[in-house]
């Protein structure tokens, strides 16, 4: 039997122009990720990840630590959903097309506010009333994710029968296969998502008989005393360095 690794990217840049790149944060918990997978010995025998810039910088920032410089296989069926084009379908059904900014803007916590707007947004997609507002349903993206993951266990298979492999990738798809794996309806899929951390693990165990979810959502390498890399590379970082569970995040 194999074991497949899903590690959601590290933390994006939220507040930037361009969200689909790591943030400094987002680098040092790649980093911190890799070398708890080298000081476990965990040998990995298959580098797998989406095709977005956060999915290849998360593989190669833990490449970095973890030892092995090895340019990952890029499945494009890994990558994320269009949060922008989900958004704004939810933004067309305002009869103002500024209330949106306005709303999210002006309130004492705009992040929060943004959360709110968005999970109306997610739930809007998922709930399959208005899939011709999408370029990509949700019904389409499970079944892309899905279609993704069986490659990645097919070629995983072909490496050896119990080979452990890495995929980096996003919530998004982390979501839709645990949804799947769990058999949970849509309605509820979303209340994991929303609790995938920035470089958690979800492990999968994967073989003849099939894939089974053997964990969700680990972050067992950032509870605690952080040491190790955040200690040696934290310059500049030293807020998320002085406090316990200082490289957790979720967006």
């Amino acid at each position: 039997m194999g074991t497949l690794y899903l590690i959601r990217h590290g933390q994006a840049s939220f507040d930037s122009a361009d969200y689909d790149n790591l943030s400094d944060l987002g680098q040092l918990q790649a980093a911190q990720l890799g070398a708890w997978f080298r000081a476990r010995k965990i040998g990995l025998h298959g580098f797998f990840s989406g095709s977005m810039n956060r999915h290849l910088q998360t593989a190669q920032a833990f490449s970095s630590t973890y030892g092995v410089l090895q340019e990952p296989v890029q499945l494009p069926t890994l990558n994320e959903y269009d949060h922008e084009a989900i958004l704004q379908a939810l933004i067309g059904q305002y009869d103002d097309s500024d209330a949106f900014e306005k709303q999210v803007t002006q309130d004492a916590e705009p992040r929060k506010a943004f959360q709110q707007i968005f999970e109306k947004a997610i739930a809007r997609w998922v709930s399959g009333e208005h899939d011709a507002d999408y370029p990509e349903s949700w019904r389409v993206f499970k079944a892309r994710v899905m279609s993704g993951l069986g490659a990645v266990t097919a070629q995983a298979m072909q490496l050896r029968p119990s080979a452990n492999v890495v995929v980096f990738t996003s919530g998004g798809p982390i979501t839709a296969v645990a949804q799947n794996l769990l058999q949970l309806p849509d309605s509820n899929a979303f209340n994991l998502n929303w609790m995938i951390t920035n470089c958690s693990v979800s492990k999968l165990l994967f073989g003849q008989r099939g894939i089974s979810l053997a964990s969700f959502n680990e972050q067992a390498h950032f509870e605690g005393e952080i040491a190790g890399v955040l200690a040696d590379q934290a310059s500049g970082l030293e807020a998320f360095a002085a406090k316990p569970n200082g490289l957790i995040s979720y967006r």
